[in-house]
């Protein structure tokens, strides 16, 4: 949706669903209990694209852009590669916000860390002044500033 490639109409986006589990080689499950539904994925986009932090970014939002950087470490340097799932220019063109989609339906304390150690290191490699992990199961918004 943030690249055009769908609109925010459901009917289309359940389509647009079904064709993306079709191309990796699934058949679109009536039951999301015992397989992929399109039913089920275009509703998680629409109430993740609904939540407040993320409809105020929304209109400045550019998905899957790489990151690459380097940061010390123990005196040694580390090297930082990834994709960013979306990042928020300001009216400047400097980054404002760095974004994590994220799928799991029930994260664990473990995880959340991880995910936040990773979204702080973007933060950090773009200068963004905010960063966000978006869980889009549970609308579970954690900003990491």
């Amino acid at each position: 949706m943030l690249t055009g490639e769908a609109c925010d109409a459901r009917a289309d986006l359940e389509t647009r669903a079904a064709e993306l589990i079709r191309q990796v080689g699934h058949e679109p499950a009536e039951d999301p209990k015992i397989g992929i539904s399109a039913v089920e994925l275009a509703a998680t986009v629409l109430r993740t694209l609904a939540l407040p932090d993320v409809v105020t970014l929304r209109p400045r939002l550019v998905p899957e852009l790489p990151l690459f950087g380097s940061q010390t470490h123990e005196g040694g340097e580390v090297l930082l590669s990834g994709q960013v799932d979306a990042i928020a220019f300001d009216e400047a063109g400097a980054i404002d916000a760095v974004v994590d989609w994220k799928s799991d339906v029930a994260p664990d304390a473990p995880s959340i860390g991880h995910y936040r150690q990773q979204i702080a290191d973007y933060r950090k490699q773009t200068n963004a002044k905010r960063a966000l992990l978006v869980f889009m199961t549970t609308g579970q918004v954690v900003d990491v500033t």
